[in-house]
């Protein structure tokens, strides 16, 4: 998911790793599935690729609350964001 999002902005490798900052090695662990990122890593690539599902990918499968949370109360709350904005 990490990698078809960057090569989705065209990004190179080490051009992502810039911008989230870690190195392209860091990065490439990432994407290969060798190291999972902290959540404030996803969030930097969420932020530099422009993919908010992304974010909404990691919670989903990657973070512990998030898959506890389930889908039903993660809909209640991504439309409660919605709909206070």
């Amino acid at each position: 998911m990490y990698r078809l999002a960057r090569l989705t902005t065209g990004m190179s490798i080490e051009e992502a790793a810039s911008k989230i900052p870690c190195s392209p090695r860091t990065l490439w662990r990432y994407e290969k599935g060798k190291t999972v990122p902290m959540p404030d890593t996803v969030l930097r690539m969420t932020e530099a690729y422009h993919c908010c599902t992304l974010a909404e990918w990691y919670c989903s499968e990657i973070c512990t609350i998030g898959r506890s949370l389930g889908r039903e109360t993660r809909l209640k709350i991504k439309l409660k964001r919605r709909d206070a904005a």
